[in-house]
């Protein structure tokens, strides 16, 4: 029994944690969600809900390594003898998202914009925490672990990760990643050209036409499209050779491809015309 006991006490000094036995008080919420009357129940004042669950966590397993519970009673000594600072920062953190919870869902594909929108404010307010902490005077000498804390806060790739976030989402994104909108103009080149294509498309396709009626100078020149055709140019069958005629520019290659004749009217495709009416369909689809 003694060997046992000692095996039981030697696991949980190695894996420092302190295990909670029956005759002491309930430290966290019971497995039906019920918080009152625990040690919890009594002593959570946090303001976000990442605190709240590390508070928990702390409760349920309780340090035992001495070095780890004086950084804690340090970093607590050092906010409880600051209180105008102490407010500052709590302050903050009651505007901060659960990042904990976005992350979860952004990993199991179930996040959405603004998850993402969630973390980038979220980094803004932990750069205000840490400005704020350092902006500060006369607060006395940081507890090692606020000023490991605030070390942290203040790494670059904190601000990289903030920065690409703020360049990328639009300011209120949708709640659904399948509703589209929420990449903010100019952040990437090719983006902006299919929403410039899906947008505009019908002004591209006039504008188009009106190129090709001012080189071929046919005014009833058309540009229209069918299901099995995509998209062609039409000419009265009167003006099919002034249109074949047409060719580029430092070139014999005619700029108008025949494809198909009808009673009265003759229809042709260009290269310019056919990538432009591919472009079109996958911007919608895409």
């Amino acid at each position: 029994f003694l060997l046992s006991h000692w095996y039981v006490q030697f696991l949980q000094c190695f894996l420092c944690r302190l295990s909670f036995s029956p005759p002491l008080p309930r430290p966290i919420p019971r497995a039906d969600g019920e918080r009152r009357f625990s040690v919890l129940w009594a002593i959570d004042r946090t303001t976000s809900a990442a605190g709240a669950r590390l508070l928990a966590s702390h409760l349920e397993a309780p340090a035992v390594d001495v070095g780890e519970i004086e950084q804690r009673l340090d970093a607590v000594q050092f906010f409880c003898h600051n209180a105008a600072l102490r407010k500052d920062i709590r302050r903050l953190l009651r505007m901060s998202y659960d990042v904990e919870r976005c992350i979860q869902r952004l990993a199991l594909d179930r996040g959405s914009p603004r998850d993402l929108a969630a973390i980038g404010a979220t980094l803004a307010l932990a750069q205000a925490v840490a400005g704020t902490m350092r902006a500060v005077e006369d607060v006395g000498e940081m507890s090692t672990r606020v000023d490991k804390c605030v070390h942290e806060l203040e790494q670059e790739k904190w601000h990289a990760l903030l920065q690409e976030l703020a360049n990328g989402l639009v300011d209120n994104p949708p709640p659904a990643l399948g509703q589209g909108g929420f990449i903010a103009q100019g952040y990437d080149k090719d983006l902006d050209r299919m929403r410039a294509l899906r947008n505009n498309a019908k002004q591209l396709v006039k504008d188009l036409q009106q190129e090709y009626r001012k080189v071929s100078k046919v005014s009833n020149l058309k540009i229209k499209e069918t299901n099995i055709l995509g998209m062609f140019v039409e000419v009265a069958s009167a003006h099919a050779d002034k249109i074949q005629c047409v060719t580029e520019q430092d070139d014999t290659t005619p700029i108008f491809q025949h494809c198909q004749t009808l009673k009265g009217s003759m229809r042709f495709k260009t290269k310019e015309l056919t990538d432009l009416h591919q472009d079109i369909s996958r911007a919608h689809n895409e």
